[in-house]
Order: C-alpha cells, then structure tokens, then sequence
C-alpha cells in the first residue's frame, strides 16, 4: 500500500538518551478512541470506531493510506452471502437514500485493488458530529472476499489519490485547527497484544508524554516508514539476518542460555518458545541525520502468540524500506506534522 512518513534511520540494540525542543499545540483537537483488538478474521488491528450517517462500523486506523473507505453493504452481501454484514463486526454502509455507484476509483492495499464511489454523510469522530465529509464505498474488490479480507479504513496520510483525506477535510471546513494528528497506545498487559489509545486530530496533547518531544524530518528517498496497516516489521533482506542473529543473541545473554529460533518454511516465520517472550530485547531505532532522534520498540511489538506458538514478527521488505507497523505505538506518543514534514517522538507518561 502507499506509505508516508518518511525518516532516515539507523538501528541500534541499546538504550539512548536524547535532548531537543518542546512543540507545543493548540486550538482545537478532535479525540477519537482507538482499539488495537482482533475483530474479524482472527488478525489483530488497531481499529477507530467511527459512525458513518448513524451507522456503526469499525474501521482500520491507517497512516499509509489517506483515504476514508468503507464497505458497502450491497456489494459485500453479494460477493459474500446474504446477510453476511450482521456478523462482520467491522460493519458495513449502507446509503440512507440509495447510492449512486457508478464513478470507480481504484484504490490499492498491499496485495488487493478495491474500486470504491465517492460519496458524502456525516461523520461522527470522537464526540464530535462533521455534517458532511467525503468518503469512499468499496463497491468491488480483486481478489475479493474471503481470497483477501474486507475492510473499513481510515486513512491518515497526506492526500495522494483522489479522495481527499478526513483530516484535509476536517482542516479545510475549519473543523480543526491544524493538519497535524497524534497517536498513542499503551503498553499491553504482559502475554496480551491488546491496547488502547487515542487518534487526535488537529494537533496533539503535551500532557500525555514525557517531555522533551523529539522531531526527525521526513525525507525523500525514505529508508523508515511508519505504516499503521500493516502488523510485521518489514526489514530490507541484506540486514534481517543480522538483525535476528542481535534479537536471539540479546535474548540468549539475558536468559543465561541460548534462546533458539526455528524457521518454518511453510509460514517464513521464525518460531521460538512462548517461555522466551519476556528475554526478547527492546529494539531502538536512531533517527535524524546523525541519529539524533531515538524510538523504541518494545519486545511486544515485534512477536506474536498465536494459540500458544510464537514467532518473530520481522520479515524482509519487497524493497529497501524499513517499515514499522501499528505495535510500534506500545508506549510511544507520535505527532505527525505533515505540513512541517517532521514527526514528533516521545515516551507515553
């Protein structure tokens, strides 16, 4: 999928400490709650409830892609089954006079192309109620549903399709007072991947993390992005390796004895035994020209527990990016100003 938030990086396995400047914002902020919970299709995500004209969908919170969509009842019901939207937690929409489908944009998500109408309702975000905002209805989808799961998203991403983003909206109707937006999770419960959180739109909150608030440019070409949509740490192939040989020796020199990781070739995973978890290191990344910029992540944001069997979540890129998904909020507060291309950093209180 598109992806923004571009930063110069470097890796490091240690702990840093760094000294810079405070951003403070103002005006007004929207607060939206979100989720990172599984709902459907027994994948994790992080979810922002949202009510599209009175209806209550779930949708995917997504900083690589800048687009509102949701999944059109009709459609979905066709492809799928009738009456198939009743226990598609996420929800589907349907439009309160009747729709008018016949404009297509195409849309890609990772592996799937969705055509989507444009169309406008109101939006409640948080606690507040915008009386029209523009959106797109999935109306079809290669290869469609159950070959690639539908869903509902929100896009955060500067425009770069041809539906505007919520937050270029709400900032163009003077709904917000800034482009910027912020979010957060909190760190998970031990063995638990679920957390919650906030989506702040319009600017941040500096009550929320511990001072200093570090910014890093975005840059162009980008070797870091930082995408919401995705659940794996892409890693270029030439350092993922040698990154996996530091994890499982860091975590060996902790636990006192060697940590094993086993690469299943049917999943291109590496396993490892749940009992490890906890000896799993925290990774921090060095950002900046000079790595002056400092983001960490926690062991929780790089492994998953399915049923009881864990595996790494670290696969090699299709390019030279680094891309960090939506677990990489765990603990951390991050303020995107895309109108100052730079990204704030810093720890959640």
């Amino acid at each position: 999928m598109p992806r923004v938030l571009p930063m110069r990086r470097s890796l490091l396995l240690s702990t840093l400490t760094w000294w810079g400047i405070l951003q403070e914002s103002s005006g007004q902020v929207l607060r939206q709650l979100v989720r990172r919970t599984t709902l459907d299709y027994n994948v994790p995500r992080l979810y922002a409830h949202v009510v599209v004209d009175q209806q209550q969908i779930y949708a995917q919170v997504d900083t690589g892609s800048p687009e509102l969509t949701v999944i059109w009842k009709d459609w979905y019901e066709h492809v799928t089954r009738p009456g198939s939207c009743t226990t598609l937690q996420m929800g589907c929409y349907t439009c309160p006079k009747g729709c008018d489908s016949r404009p297509t944009i195409k849309i890609t998500y990772g592996f799937k192309e969705v055509s989507v109408f444009p169309w406008q309702g109101s939006v409640q975000l948080g606690d507040t109620v915008v009386g029209k905002l523009g959106f797109g209805v999935i109306k079809g989808q290669k290869p469609p549903p159950p070959s690639r799961n539908a869903a509902n998203i929100l896009g955060l991403s500067p425009d770069a399709s041809k539906l505007p983003s919520v937050l270029t909206q709400l900032y163009g109707q003077s709904k917000v007072s800034s482009p910027t937006f912020a979010l957060y999770l909190s760190r998970p419960s031990a063995g638990s991947f679920e957390s919650s959180g906030e989506l702040l739109l319009g600017g941040g909150d500096d009550t929320l993390y511990v001072k200093p608030l570090r910014f890093v440019r975005f840059s162009k070409p980008a070797d870091l992005l930082i995408d919401t949509g995705t659940n794996f740490v892409l890693v270029p192939s030439k350092y993922i390796d040698s990154l996996l040989r530091s994890i499982q020796a860091e975590a060996s020199k902790t636990a006192g004895r060697t940590v094993k990781f086993t690469f299943a070739p049917a999943s291109k995973v590496y396993l490892f035994d749940c009992a490890d978890a906890a000896f799993l290191p925290t990774i921090t990344f060095a950002l900046g020209a000079v790595g002056e910029v400092q983001l960490t992540m926690d062991h929780a944001a790089y492994y998953h527990n399915l049923m009881n069997q864990c595996y790494i979540d670290i696969v090699p890129a299709e390019d030279n990016d680094w891309v960090l998904p939506d677990k990489t909020l765990y603990g951390n507060y991050l303020e995107f100003q895309p109108q100052n291309a730079r990204l704030g950093i810093a720890k959640l209180k």
